[in-house]
């Protein structure tokens, strides 16, 4: 699984939307995520300026050619990603 971003649109100081490709299975679908900053401040051990978020939304497993099990399967994924980032 892979997710390149596309674009990000800052919603207010601590919330923004996250596009982008998510490949599965070797199919490429579009995915939009709701982005959450967690935090922004020195890292407590390395003190490099460190970014934390909360990334979330829904995928639709058939979209990805993922058909076993439906209907007994739901069909609705729920994403949650945590991410890091520090600044080099």
């Amino acid at each position: 699984m892979t997710f390149n971003s596309t674009s990000v649109t800052k919603l207010d100081a601590n919330t923004a939307q996250l596009k982008g490709e998510l490949t599965l299975l070797g199919v490429t679908q579009p995915v939009t995520l709701d982005l959450t900053v967690n935090k922004v401040g020195p890292h407590p051990f390395n003190k490099k300026q460190v970014a934390g978020f909360t990334a979330t939304g829904t995928i639709k497993r058939s979209d990805f050619g993922m058909k076993y099990g439906a209907p007994m399967i739901g069909d609705d994924i729920a994403l949650r990603l945590e991410l890091e980032g520090i600044r080099q």
